[in-house]
């Protein structure tokens, strides 16, 4: 919140304690009751968190930001058990101008909601066929057999497979179909529209630099953050706030109208209004065939479902611990209703993979922060009491679910440069380059409608990155 006002007109250049000791009443968009839910389900040391996430090791962490759709306000906010200590929710500036926080994670497949929604921008049916093997080499991304990566892989298995519909890949969370659709849609268009969702900081992996280095998105283009990132972008390899993700949902639960997330309402000095909020929504280009198609296929998603009568969209996501294919360090659930749109990070406060007190490395997207978005997501609109028949999904059209096949064309190399392997590390500020992996229960029908195979586009040039899984 002081961050916040820090970059506001009133309070910008001012001294370290002016705010602080000024005198000024501040009314943030904290609502108690979501706080409260949020709270409950997050703080894994809390006995009202989901008995999935209760009495694990003292290393697990647990973030939540809710944000309310059409408006950016910040509803609750989880950052760690301590109020006062590291937040793993997000990143802010300090009173010096320094940034601070271990909020940014490896989003995993969770990602692939922004492809999703730039297939569906770009008229691509969610029932349009790809084709879907476990392993596939992507050449002109570096995913080869010869390279130290090796091809795609997928974490998963569907029974439409090889050949399986785009919303059957979604919820099924298969690499090499979201590989190939990165390639075809092109990776500067899959940064435009996780910037124009919300997501306004990505963590970049540079040659020489163990650390990750965050890369401003908002207010420029995708083909200028291109070079930064590699196809690998798509399914979840480069970092991103909790914050930004939930607010990337919210824009989506709005029918892709997108508010700032925002914590401050407004600052007054004794009768003297010093800032007011500025609700202003910008529509990122999804009509709304794109946004019931995505809610469709985001609704089929096993995770996210609600067992409280709301229509509900979500996807999981998975990053591996450096070049492990048994252990994963972050996992992800995030989602959202008419209403209301959360993400949700489970991780670890060192960087070591996630391991339960029983001995099981068993730890993925649908089984940890799973369970704590379903929990906060059902006790929140409960408390806000408001109807859900006022906020359900429509169902989409698909007038273009049968096209004529196309034969799929050679896809152009960027300039962007697929990064090595690491290890893990100890440093919760410098995040492991794992690879995604999938839900371990998530098992599709096979959809009937037949359509074109995609056709790639853009790729990075091959390179060293880490095996998807």
């Amino acid at each position: 919140m002081l961050s916040e006002l820090r970059q506001t007109e009133p309070f910008q250049g001012k001294p370290a304690d002016y705010i602080r000791n000024g005198g000024f009443k501040i009314v943030t968009t904290i609502d108690k009751r979501v706080q409260d839910a949020a709270d409950a389900a997050a703080d894994l040391r809390r006995d009202t968190a989901p008995e999935a996430v209760r009495g694990q090791p003292k290393n697990w962490q647990a973030a939540l930001v809710a944000v309310e759709p059409g408006t950016g306000r910040v509803l609750g906010y989880h950052g760690g058990s301590d109020g006062s200590g590291a937040d793993y929710a997000g990143w802010y500036q300090d009173e010096n101008g320094e940034a601070r926080g271990f909020g940014q994670h490896p989003p995993g497949s969770s990602f692939k909601v922004y492809d999703l929604a730039t297939a569906v921008q770009e008229k691509i049916s969610v029932k349009q066929h790809f084709d879907s093997p476990e392993t596939k080499e992507f050449p002109a991304s570096g995913r080869t057999k010869g390279s130290p990566a090796g091809p795609i892989r997928n974490a998963e298995r569907a029974p439409c497979q090889p050949d399986c519909a785009l919303w059957e890949a979604t919820v099924a969370s298969l690499n090499v179909t979201y590989f190939a659709l990165t390639e075809q849609l092109g990776t500067a268009k899959v940064i435009d529209m996780a910037t124009k969702a919300g997501v306004d900081s990505m963590w970049a992996n540079e040659k020489g630099n163990p650390r990750p280095k965050r890369i401003e998105l908002r207010g420029h283009s995708g083909e200028e953050l291109a070079r930064h990132f590699s196809t690998e972008v798509g399914i979840g390899q480069y970092g991103i706030t909790v914050q930004d993700h939930a607010n990337g949902m919210a824009t989506f639960a709005a029918g892709g109208k997108r508010a700032d997330a925002h914590f401050v309402r407004s600052v007054t000095k004794g009768d003297e209004k010093i800032l007011d909020e500025q609700l202003v929504q910008t529509d990122i280009g999804l009509d709304r065939e794109a946004v019931n198609q995505l809610n469709w296929t985001l609704s089929r998603v096993k995770a996210a479902k609600l067992d409280n009568g709301w229509d509900s969209a979500g996807k999981t996501g998975t990053w591996q611990a450096g070049t492990s294919t048994t252990q994963n360090v972050h996992t992800w659930m995030v989602g959202y209703t008419g209403a209301l749109a959360a993400a949700v990070w489970l991780g670890t406060v060192d960087g070591k993979p996630l391991r339960t007190s029983d001995g099981s490395y068993d730890v993925y997207g649908s089984t940890g922060p799973g369970p704590i978005w379903r929990q906060f997501m059902e006790q929140a609109t409960a408390a806000l009491k408001l109807d859900p028949d006022k906020y359900r999904f429509q169902e989409p059209a698909f007038p273009d679910d049968t096209p004529s096949p196309t034969a799929p064309a050679t896809p152009k190399p960027t300039s962007a440069q697929p990064t090595p392997t690491p290890t893990v590390t100890a440093s919760p500020t410098g995040k492991p380059t794992p690879t995604p992996t999938g839900s371990p229960k998530s098992s599709p029908s096979r959809s009937p409608e037949p359509s074109r195979s995609p056709k790639p586009s853009r790729s990075p040039e091959p390179g060293r990155t880490p095996s998807p899984r």
